[in-house]
């Protein structure tokens, strides 16, 4: 059974605590320290700083305006101060929406289509074809979130981002990266945040993403 030492980061290779829960989510900073404290018992993992996570939003053209739009209409939404201008905004004929967030459905799976079909950058996958190769052959891993707000002390947001399992190449596991990624933008979570008077990750801290394995 293969285990590593320390959780590294992905992209710096150094050990994954030093980056901090701001950047590593509340379970990827949890899971580092016990990776440091209890060597031998936690398996190989390896995080991806949600620095990539803004990075990867900035590339793709006109989407960093489009988060911002939708966190500020789901902002006033749930303060209770939504305009009829910014009711505009957020329905649009023969839409789903959810009658919670007042945000179509199609807004949503835009912004996941978007995220989903920008490949990861250099860095991130040189990090992720390392990852691997330190792994036995064959070993497959999981891509699961780590937020930045998940395992809070207010709320867990506990089961709301999606897992990936059984990646063993390194296109796999970048897919399953941007799926993690893509996953905080649903109905799901934003009715979570809606609940739960809780904090939603913005376009400077988003998901990071931990590929941890053998599975």
């Amino acid at each position: 059974f293969f285990v590593r030492s320390k959780m590294i980061s992905l992209t710096s290779g150094t050990a994954a605590a030093e980056l901090g829960v701001g950047e590593l989510g509340g379970k990827g900073y949890n899971l580092a320290l016990c990776s440091e404290r209890f060597p031998g018992y936690v398996p190989a993992a390896a995080a991806v700083p949600a620095a990539r996570y803004q990075e990867h939003i900035a590339t793709i053209p006109g989407l960093a305006e489009e988060i911002e739009e939708i966190e500020r209409l789901s902002r006033s939404i749930g303060s209770g101060t939504v305009s009829p201008e910014m009711e505009a905004i957020a329905y649009s004929s023969n839409t789903s929406t959810n009658m919670s967030t007042s945000i179509s459905e199609e807004r949503f799976r835009a912004v996941r289509q978007a995220i989903l079909s920008q490949p990861v950058c250099n860095e991130v996958m040189i990090g992720i074809i390392r990852f691997l190769q330190d792994l036995p052959r064959g070993a497959a891993v999981s891509c699961r979130s780590s937020a930045t707000v998940e395992d809070g002390a207010k709320a867990s947001y506990a089961g709301v981002f999606e897992t990936f399992l059984n990646r063993r190449t390194a296109e796999e596991v970048a897919d399953g990266i941007l799926g993690c990624w893509a996953s905080m933008w649903s109905d799901e979570v934003f009715e979570y945040r809606r609940v739960q008077h809780a904090m939603l990750p913005d376009a400077g801290s988003g998901p990071s993403s931990s590929p941890t394995g053998p599975r």
